[in-house]
């Protein structure tokens, strides 16, 4: 009887073997890849929504203790016109209100450098008819990756809504919330 021979793998089946083995690895590589930006994705689109919801809930509680909505054009008088909308783009709309430290005037303008919303609160002496009574005294960035913000003002039966309409950057939907103000 002839010995046995150990069989060895040829050099083409070991290079054949790592190129299926390469092949493999780059396919899991890229799921992986995909998967992580898609993860991604998909926060910083949550993050966004979260942060337009706070803005949201924010202007919300502001407008409803709201006193007096002041259109950004002095001349003109305040929002009252049935179903009048305002898009906060280059002029911030502004309102006064109550808080538990006193009258504010509080201010929201869509900024189109960085597509935020920004607050804006002024000194309490606001009046729109007199530029040097328009003072800033803080100011801060709410909410990012906004496309539209826009006040509607409608008047049903003496009694004042106010809808906030919010829309981001890449979704298909705005976002609007119904305030009920007093009478303006």
């Amino acid at each position: 009887m002839p010995a046995c021979r150990p069989r060895a793998f040829s050099l083409v089946e070991v290079l054949m073997t790592c190129a299926v083995l390469a092949l493999f690895i780059t396919m899991v590589t890229q799921l992986f890849v995909t998967a992580y930006k898609s993860h991604v994705q998909s926060s910083q689109k949550l993050a966004n929504l979260r942060s337009a919801s706070i803005a949201l809930d924010r202007i919300s509680r502001q407008m409803s203790a709201c006193d007096q909505l002041y259109h950004p054009d002095p001349s003109l008088p305040p929002i009252s016109v049935l179903g009048s909308a305002f898009t906060a783009k280059t002029s911030p709309f502004v309102f006064r209100c109550n808080t538990a430290t006193g009258p504010k005037v509080f201010g929201y303008q869509l900024n189109v450098n960085n597509n935020t919303i920004t607050e804006l609160i002024y000194q309490n002496d606001y009046d729109p008819a007199d530029p040097s009574k328009q003072t800033i005294t803080s100011r801060k960035d709410l909410s990012p990756g906004e496309e539209e913000f826009k006040l509607t003002h409608i008047q049903v039966n003496s009694i004042d809504f106010v809808t906030v309409t919010l829309k981001l950057k890449a979704e298909p939907n705005a976002m609007s919330m119904d305030i009920r103000v007093r009478s303006l």
